[in-house]
């Protein structure tokens, strides 16, 4: 029990997390360079041409591993969803198919934690502190409203 408790923990943080990241890119036109979902990152974070290009290949790779991902959730829940007419579901196969979707959400969200974590990786002490602070905001930002503005 103690474990799915942990993974929900960790599953409500990461929704809450990409739900700030989806929210501040869509909020704020002038944080979309070149149409990089996290380039609000960037601006808020400062950072150097060094970590740029760091970050730039961490969310290539962290692009391409969410997009396999996804893209394999989506073909079982294709096959999933293929059954909804049968009159004689195969309960087993239903149950499989949704473990294995399981598995790729719990993948998704592991990928997503630790790409967070590399990012942080890449930042100085003072870009660490405003990166943890943008993560607070995300997990303490509640319905519509953005998180507070902080002045540095």
């Amino acid at each position: 029990m103690k474990k799915n408790i942990t993974l929900y923990i960790l599953l409500v943080f990461l929704i809450v997390v990409n739900g700030f990241f989806l929210f501040r890119h869509f909020d704020k036109p002038a944080h979309r360079k070149g149409g990089n979902p996290m380039s609000f990152v960037v601006n808020e974070l400062d950072f150097n041409a060094g970590q740029m290009d760091q970050f730039r290949l961490l969310g290539e790779k962290h692009h391409k591993d969410m997009r396999h991902i996804s893209d394999a959730i989506k073909q079982l829940k294709d096959e999933l969803f293929s059954n909804i007419s049968k009159l004689d579901v195969d309960r087993s196969k239903i149950d499989i198919i949704t473990d294995k979707i399981g598995q790729f959400e719990k993948e998704k969200d592991l990928k997503m934690f630790y790409h967070f974590q590399a990012i942080q990786n890449i930042c100085d002490s003072g870009q660490k502190r405003k990166f943890n602070q943008l993560i607070k905001d995300a997990l303490h930002r509640d319905g519509n409203r953005p998180p507070p503005r902080r002045l540095n």
